[in-house]
């Protein structure tokens, strides 16, 4: 038990690297959906939530709605990461891979998927879980998903160890099947999905893709 507690701490440390990496290259931004949450109580989905950070930082920022509270599900295949339930908060062991539940259809209004659709596998995999977690978007709901391409964000000379690194991440990907530039495309899975006002940000070649599901 203490061996695996140690590797559960060394995984959440290196995802809360990437959720503070991500944070940085977005200057703070968390939620790029124009999801109003001063309003009305938002329902939002969290897909690989690992310890709930996102949701955590992202509840303890906006104002109370009049005449309810936001509630927050987070998603993981390794339910291990949980920590203790908080208000408003639940937690939920999910593959990405599997069909949401039935009761999650036209329920949230806002669907996150950050830094998780590579372990959905190759590319038709991928865009399949796009495609399935839309279906928990209420009509006039969100999906935002935040990914990174696989390449190095400085000039070769600049640090060349560091485009080897990387080299050898795109080289791992190909032979998994997978797409190291995968983020160039979200933008049209979303379009093709339906969606619109689908919207692209990018900053240090990391990347953001909306898309709105038509009331």
């Amino acid at each position: 038990m203490k061996v695996k507690n140690q590797d559960v701490d060394s995984d959440i440390g290196r995802l809360t690297i990437f959720h503070l990496g991500s944070k940085q290259a977005g200057e703070g931004i968390l939620v790029f959906a124009p999801v109003y949450f001063s309003t009305q109580a938002r329902a939002v989905l969290d897909i690989g939530t690992a310890d709930g950070l996102w949701m955590r930082e992202v509840q303890s920022s906006p104002p109370s709605p009049p005449g309810g509270e936001h509630t927050f599900l987070g998603t993981d295949i390794n339910a291990s990461y949980f920590p203790c339930a908080t208000k408003n908060i639940a937690y939920l062991r999910q593959d990405i891979k599997d069909p949401i539940p039935q009761p999650w259809h036209n329920t949230f209004d806002l669907v996150n998927l950050r830094m998780v659709l590579i372990a959905a596998g190759p590319h038709a995999a991928q865009r399949a879980v796009v495609a399935e977690h839309i279906k928990a978007l209420k009509p006039g709901g969100w999906i935002q998903i935040g990914d990174c391409e696989r390449v190095c964000p400085t000039p070769e000379a600049e640090n060349p160890r560091y485009h080897d690194m990387w080299a050898c991440v795109r080289a791992a990907c190909r032979a998994a099947g997978l797409d190291a530039r995968k983020p160039r495309r979200f933008r049209a899975w979303l379009e093709d999905a339906g969606l619109e006002e689908v919207q692209e940000r990018t900053s240090m070649r990391s990347w953001a893709d909306l898309g709105y599901r038509r009331i």
